[in-house]
């Protein structure tokens, strides 16, 4: 996830509130979480469902929650993070 321009850079509380809702998702999709990490204003991680849902489904989950929980917490509205994201890094020629 990319941050908005808009939107203040991460802080310890946010850190602590994308590993909550990462763990909250975990809980709920059943995926695994291989790797990870979030910088000021960018967020990377690497994970594969363990069945049935599909990665569009988990992220869709961990940034809906996780604008919920910044947001609140900073008494701010409106989107987060950039829409999309990619699911994978290397793709084929044909792709």
């Amino acid at each position: 996830m990319r941050l908005l321009k808009a939107r203040p850079q991460f802080i310890d509380a946010d850190f602590r509130s994308l590993t909550l809702t990462f763990n909250r998702a975990r809980l709920v999709h059943r995926f695994y979480l291989t790797a990870w990490v979030v910088l000021l204003d960018l967020g990377h991680a690497t994970c594969v469902p363990a069945y049935r849902p599909t990665i569009s489904q988990v992220l869709k989950s961990v940034k809906v929650s996780s604008t919920i929980l910044i947001s609140q917490r900073r008494s701010e509205g409106g989107q987060l993070g950039q829409a999309r994201f990619f699911d994978r890094a290397l793709r084929t020629v044909k792709e």
